[in-house]
């Protein structure tokens, strides 16, 4: 069918249709080499072909992705963020709960010390607790992260419904987290002088 063949329509939404179906939108290229250093071949030769088409923008295909990309770009960004700002949260909430460990078994901590307990003992103890929560969310969250992925499997394209080492690496990270978080209310403990905590108490 040519290109300007045009056909009455009832509708003037079907005739909008075929006057925007009249207009060349775009040209696809396939080249060798850098699409930049080509634009000056290409609009010799598009003056070859047409000298009154014009042109009003080339771009190369990575660009093109990119700008059709951009809101999905900017929700993993924000997602990133908030992930950033969980892991921060659960951070503090480490501390806090070791801090208020410390505080609550002050007591107990300095009789530890006074009876010949050493520090790397009370160091464990308080590590332990704080790791408590954290082996408790891994064994709730872990399963829902599978269930999870296995029910948008079907929504992601090229994508596997989980990826082990990034699984993994989030593990680790909480992980490691949760064993900074725990450090200074550790090494607090550890600090306690027994005469003075237990005269205290």
């Amino acid at each position: 069918m040519p290109l300007l063949q045009t056909v009455v329509y009832d509708e003037a939404t079907q005739n909008a249709y075929q006057t925007w179906a009249n207009f060349i939108d775009g040209i696809q290229l396939h080249v060798a080499g850098r699409p930049e250093n080509l634009q000056g071949e290409v609009r010799i030769a598009r003056a070859e072909i047409d000298p009154n088409l014009t042109v009003l923008k080339m771009t190369n295909l990575e660009e093109q992705v990119g700008t059709r990309l951009n809101s999905q770009r900017l929700l993993a960004q924000l997602t990133s963020m908030y992930g950033i700002l969980a892991l921060v949260l659960a951070c503090v909430g480490l501390y806090g709960v070791a801090a208020y460990i410390v505080a609550r078994r002050t007591s107990e901590i300095a009789l530890r010390m006074a009876l010949g307990g050493g520090g790397k003992e009370v160091i464990v103890m308080v590590l332990r607790g704080a790791m408590a929560p954290i082996l408790l969310g891994l064994a709730i969250g872990l399963p829902m992260v599978f269930a999870g992925g296995y029910l948008i499997a079907s929504q992601l394209y090229g994508v596997r419904s989980y990826d082990p080492l990034i699984l993994g690496i989030a593990v680790a990270v909480l992980a490691i987290s949760a064993v900074l978080a725990a450090v200074i209310p550790a090494g607090r403990a550890a600090s306690i002088d027994p005469m003075r905590a237990l005269r205290t108490e």
